[in-house]
Order: C-alpha cells, then structure tokens, then sequence
C-alpha cells in the first residue's frame, strides 16, 4: 500500500521550503520498521500498534514536518483520500534510505477523535 506525506519542513539541507512538498511511499510493516529500528540501537517493541511507518528508500519527511498528514487513495482509484498517518519522527537526517519514517496511526485514535467533537 502506498501512502502520500506532505509538509513544509526543511529539505535534506536543512533550508526551509517555499512551497509545499509531497512525497509518495509505501508502507512498511511495523515488524519491518521495529527491525530496522532495532539496528539503529532503539528496543525491541519500540515501534507499537499506534504507530504506522513509511518506506525512506526515496526521501522522507523531515524536520518541520511534523503533525503533518500522510494520506491513502481509498479505494483506490476512487478520487477519494483519507488521512491515516501524523507525521511523528525519522532518522534526523531525513536522508536514511534504511530508517523508516515514523507516524502516528490515525486509525488507533478514531474513538478517541469522535468522542472530542461532541
């Protein structure tokens, strides 16, 4: 599956963009993205069921990035998007082709979401 995250946050360089960027990835399995993580030195279950994470083999969000969406086509083809991940946190580098990107799972939070608009 692939998602699509957005954000102003700073390009690989560290300089603020003028525009609004956007980048399509896949998502990776929390049992991939804890591995990986694992190899860069954070425990084992670090990444949890309220996390969702995203393939940084072409780029990944960056710094000021964050709170910012990633979306799905759902179903695709449809035209129609939905909001499924909070960009959360990356490698720091933003350069990590290894390191996925971390986001906070929309869906674990739809009770909590629906019960704040009353």
């Amino acid at each position: 599956m692939q998602a699509v995250v957005s954000g102003w946050g700073r390009n690989e360089d560290g300089k603020l963009q003028s525009q609004l960027h956007h980048l399509h990835a896949n998502i990776v399995s929390n049992k991939v993205c804890d591995e990986r993580w694992n190899a860069k030195g954070s425990p084992t279950g670090f990444i949890v069921s309220s996390m969702m994470c995203m393939d940084s083999t072409n780029g990944d969000s960056c710094n000021g990035d964050s709170g910012g969406p990633s979306i799905m086509e759902e179903p695709a083809g449809s035209g129609i998007y939905v909001q499924v991940g909070l960009v959360s946190f990356g490698s720091g580098s933003c350069t990590d082709e290894k390191l996925p990107g971390v986001y906070t799972r929309v869906g674990h939070y739809v009770d909590w979401i629906k019960a704040q608009m009353v």
